[in-house]
């Protein structure tokens, strides 16, 4: 397929919206994983169970092991899933793709051709995609290049 200049650029573009949305969805998981696995296990925590409500005491032993139970869950997420993977991926992929805009800004028409083997390249290392995040990314970017209609 013959791209043209504006058809490279939207989708570079794009590609950069949508790898900075899948960095933001798996930095925060991380962050807040992190957060609640160093609070939770810390011995400070622990030493709160005893400084429950008496109403509160029967359940202090089950209401901990919940919250452990749970840390070690999202531990087990970011292992098993490989979240961190997937958040320098799309770290990686997004500076890819900035790159590849700064490349095609300089590029003369002559040179369209290497930038479109460049943009199936980088197209071909893209992970299966969070659609609901690649259609928003879609809309960012028709709304940043000025390629929506204002509604009334």
């Amino acid at each position: 397929m013959n791209y043209t200049r504006d058809n490279l650029l939207f989708l570079g573009r794009m590609n950069v919206h949508y790898h900075e949305s899948m960095e933001l969805v798996y930095g925060r998981f991380l962050n807040w994983t992190s957060f609640a696995s160093l609070l939770l296990s810390s011995a400070a925590f622990a030493a709160v169970g005893s400084m429950m409500p008496e109403t509160w005491k029967p359940y202090r032993d089950t209401l901990i092991a919940l919250l452990a139970l749970g840390v070690t869950a999202l531990n087990a997420a970011v292992l098993a899933f490989g979240m961190y993977g997937k958040f320098i991926t799309h770290t990686d992929l997004k500076k890819d793709w900035i790159a590849f805009l700064g490349a095609l800004e300089i590029a003369t028409d002559d040179r369209l051709p290497e930038i479109e083997r460049q943009f199936n390249t980088l197209n071909a290392r893209e992970p299966a995609p969070n659609r609901r995040l690649l259609d928003r990314a879609h809309d960012k970017t028709r709304e940043a290049l000025g390629w929506v209609q204002p509604t009334a």
